[in-house]
């Protein structure tokens, strides 16, 4: 074989190569570059060849050479290179001196790592959300407890705070429905500590408690001397505040409709001017809203903008009111006797005719309501177990208690009051023997009613277990 055809053949097999391979010479001059450089920079290589190293760099297909990086370390030198068709190679230069120490070629090898950068980063982050996933389910329950009144029992309430773990970690618009004090505050803090905006700010705004005349200003914020009582530097908008965290437009549908106007534009552009204003405010935020107002009975009767309706209600979350999730009212109860006796140091606990009471409540100022009625009657019962007259006068008077519900017999509400004595006390007392003993009737009648109401399997060896 003739050495031009030794020369092709080579010449052939390095085209082929996945690698880019690049030959320097002494002064600097490309002398060779195979084909597979035409996929890095976009550019046949008779483009860079018999043409200064730095070419690349100078005409903008590379962010930096590495032919003068090896020069001056006189070494072999590695680094990542940025191509103009947004290619990420890894660049190898490796000088070859001559007799007198002196670099006489440098050979640079490049690799195409794009797709591995790629799936690198999807993978960095596929399991940076599979790490906030199981981290948010891990401290579900401590979550809660952390946020007032937030106890979840109810299915109901459980697949809510489901949907907002799954939500959370997205940037969509949510509007939380529901009655006053069902705690849509609450679940609008989870949401934000939730999401990746967490280390951000949480600003509230209640549109029905800022007057009409003052709500854009507060909302948008104004630039010197906008008004007559202005401040002469301006002041900095609520939505501006939230930049990076998450704003909540708590009674979303108080807005006046021209702020609607100027809320819709602001959510569609990413930006908003000041009142007074002339430069635009660029704005970053993820939005919650909330109302106890039927919102679609605004939008048909025009009191709120059906364009705007349309732009909140991406995720609407619907939290039941109290009198539909009974099994949350014992939880609760609880939960705030013990931190009310932790904030006033007092050790007050309810009597079961007192608890059977104000479970049969139907509760309509919710959880707030349940809240402010266990606080009073921890500051004012002078008896550390709270009894069923407590409750009563605490209500200000019997016609307020709706205890008896008009769908049930006499048998079932006894049935209900017997379930709530036996449910509390063994909740307490952790034992068949101490039940029977407080409530005065027999272990065997005792453990009955506990594996009736409790569902408690009662095989097995029944005294060691109860």
């Amino acid at each position: 074989m003739e050495l031009k055809d030794v020369i092709e053949q080579y010449r052939f097999i390095l085209d082929h190569s996945f690698d880019e391979l690049c030959i320097v010479d002494g002064n600097g001059t490309i002398i060779y570059m195979n084909a597979t450089s035409q996929k890095h920079y976009g550019k046949d290589p008779s483009f860079f060849i018999g043409h200064p190293a730095t070419r690349a760099q100078d005409e903008g297909f590379v962010d930096h050479a590495i032919t003068p990086l090896v020069f001056k370390e006189k070494k072999k030198v590695t680094i990542i290179q940025k191509t103009n068709i947004g290619r990420q190679l890894l660049i190898t230069g490796n000088p070859i001196f001559d007799e007198s120490g002196n670099i006489m070629l440098i050979i640079e090898n490049a690799r195409d790592i794009s797709e591995i950068r790629d799936l690198q980063k999807r993978l960095e982050e596929t399991e940076e959300l599979v790490k906030r996933y199981s981290e948010k389910l891990e401290s579900l329950e401590k979550e809660q407890q952390s946020f007032m009144g937030m106890v979840i029992h109810s299915t109901k309430l459980k697949n809510i705070i489901e949907m907002i773990q799954r939500v959370a970690l997205t940037d969509s618009t949510i509007m939380i429905l529901g009655e006053s004090g069902t705690g849509k505050d609450e679940l609008a803090k989870i949401i934000h500590s939730s999401s990746r905006r967490n280390d951000r700010s949480f600003v509230k705004v209640n549109c029905g408690a800022i007057p009409s005349s003052l709500i854009e200003s507060e909302l948008f914020g104004y630039e010197g001397g906008a008004f007559t009582g202005s401040k002469k530097s301006g002041k900095m908008g609520l939505m501006e505040s939230a930049n990076g965290g998450t704003l909540f437009l708590d009674e979303i549908t108080e807005l006046p409709f021209d702020t609607q106007v100027k809320l819709l534009q602001a959510l569609q552009d990413r930006k908003f001017i000041k009142v007074g204003g002339t430069r635009p405010v660029q704005t970053d935020f993820r939005l919650i809203t909330a109302t106890n107002r039927n919102i679609n009975d605004f939008v048909k009767e025009g009191r709120f903008r059906e364009d705007l309706f349309y732009r909140l209600y991406v995720v609407p979350i619907d939290v039941p009111p109290l009198r539909e999730r009974k099994d949350e009212i014992l939880p609760l109860l609880q939960y705030y006797i013990n931190y009310y006796n932790k904030k006033y140091q007092d050790n007050k606990s309810l009597s079961f005719q007192a608890v059977s009471l104000l479970r049969h409540y139907d509760w309509p100022g919710n959880i707030r309501e349940l809240k402010n009625m266990v606080e009073r009657l921890v500051v004012t019962s002078t008896d550390d177990i709270i009894s069923y007259k407590s409750v009563l006068s605490a209500f200000g008077h019997t016609g307020k208690l709706s205890y008896i519900n008009n769908e049930k017999t006499l048998g079932e509400l006894i049935e209900d009051f017997e379930k709530d004595i036996i449910t509390q006390c063994y909740n307490e007392l952790k034992s068949s023997y101490k039940v029977a003993a407080r409530l005065g009737i027999s272990q065997r009648t005792a453990l009955r009613k506990i594996n009736k109401h409790l569902g408690v399997n009662g095989s097995g060896n029944q005294k060691d277990r109860y």
